[in-house]
């Protein structure tokens, strides 16, 4: 996953929602080898930030995925600049450096950028690939104990659900699914869904991209659970 995934035109059409933003304002992006620093619009929401070269932007310009960073936000981020904080990436590519204003406005956004990590970190589950789709377990950061079922698509397309674990944080399936996948499709995808909610019920997702399956070997790992509006399908049906 890049450092900034730049939207493609199915991403800039769909219909992004930040009603529920926890933190929007400006920021300064530093980027490159001497750090040139440029004042961005920035929305932080549901685990990812996002930001617009102004507040007066319809389309992101890019995307930070906060489970890709240490929770450890370094200050400060960059010596020469003051006010900066850095965020490193778990893999040790290009870290995330920011600058704000003031005092104030560094810690005001540190503080609600570790509070998104700690919230969105949801966990993982324990799936199996290989012309067919079997889903063991999940397991929940947050340990919260929920009425959860999975839902399966490639792509848009349901391809099946699982019977519903009651009040567990380690819901176990075992179930085992098999389906025509259609031509177009690019991404496998596990949803876990919260059964006592009908609206906006998705706890997170697991999407793999079909050509890591093209192998037609058996695929069998715990994957990350990430949010459900995540940019990589955001027109998926719910």
């Amino acid at each position: 996953m890049e450092l900034v995934r730049e939207f493609n035109e199915e991403c800039q059409r769909a219909a992004w929602s930040f009603t529920n933003a926890k933190k929007a304002g400006f920021l300064c992006l530093g980027k490159g080898v001497r750090r040139t620093y440029k004042k961005r619009w920035f929305i932080l929401n549901a685990g990812f930030l996002y930001y617009y070269m102004d507040d007066g932007g319809k389309k992101p310009n890019g995307v930070y995925c906060l489970e890709e960073y240490d929770h450890d936000i370094k200050i400060p981020g960059d010596k020469s600049r003051e006010y900066s904080f850095k965020l490193k990436r778990k893999d040790n590519k290009t870290a995330l450096v920011l600058a704000g204003s003031s005092e104030k406005e560094m810690n005001d956004w540190i503080t609600v950028l570790r509070a998104a990590q700690a919230k969105y970190g949801f966990g993982n589950a324990r799936v199996e690939f290989g012309g067919y789709c079997k889903i063991y377990e999940a397991k929940l950061v947050d340990k919260q104990e929920v009425d959860s079922y999975s839902t399966i698509y490639a792509d848009r397309t349901h391809k099946g659900r699982t019977y519903t674990a009651f009040s567990t944080s380690s819901p176990i399936f075992d179930e085992e699914f098999e389906f025509e996948i259609e031509d177009y499709a690019k991404f496998l995808v596990v949803q876990l869904k919260d059964a006592k909610r009908r609206n906006d019920n998705i706890i997170g997702q697991v999407a793999v991209p079909l050509s890591d399956l093209e192998d037609y070997k058996i695929h069998e790992n715990w994957f990350k659970i990430t949010p459900a509006n995540t940019v990589l399908l955001p027109q998926l049906a719910h």
